[in-house]
């Protein structure tokens, strides 16, 4: 009787050890939105760490920084379980550094990170258009005083011929 009590000690043993061990895992980044190390043409509306486990906002935070500003716009959510999603103002050509802290609840065991992305927004060509209509008036002004004169000369030339 007391091997089977024992056996069944072990067995139960065992299966808290193996349920736990997840619980005690370290969280592991599998992927971010931008990604780690990329450059993107468009700033981002937000930053999106996914992580392999579940994550908690209340006990995880995320902090976008560039040249000692931070850019977060509003708190950390979590979206399907396992990804922070960070709103972040908008983000003018630069390199930004993501800082991170994630953790499955208050209290539990928490792991942090960091990865930076690259801002490489085109030219902005409405500045461009501005010029582009003042080039446009002035040729409509050059234009109109070149008729003008023009057609002031033929008229003093055809007032000056006799007409026959």
């Amino acid at each position: 009787m007391t091997r089977r009590i024992l056996a069944l000690l072990a067995v139960v043993v065992a299966l808290l050890v193996v349920g736990a061990a997840p619980a005690l895992a370290d969280f592991h980044l599998v992927n971010s939105v931008p990604a780690a190390g990329s450059t993107v043409l468009e700033t981002p509306g937000e930053v999106k760490i996914i992580f392999d486990q579940p994550v908690n906002d209340v006990a995880s935070s995320v902090q976008v920084t560039s040249s000692g500003s931070v850019y977060n716009d509003g708190v950390v959510t979590v979206e399907g379980g396992n990804t922070l999603v960070q709103p972040v103002r908008r983000l003018s050509s630069g390199n930004y550094s993501v800082s991170w802290t994630a953790a499955s609840g208050p209290g539990a065991p928490s792991t942090s990170g960091k990865f930076g992305f690259t801002v490489s927004a085109p030219a902005d060509r409405s500045a461009g258009t501005g010029q582009w209509i003042v080039v446009g008036v002035l040729a409509v002004i050059v234009a109109a005083l070149g008729s003008t004169l023009i057609r002031r000369r033929l008229d003093r030339r055809n007032a000056a011929t006799p007409r026959k």
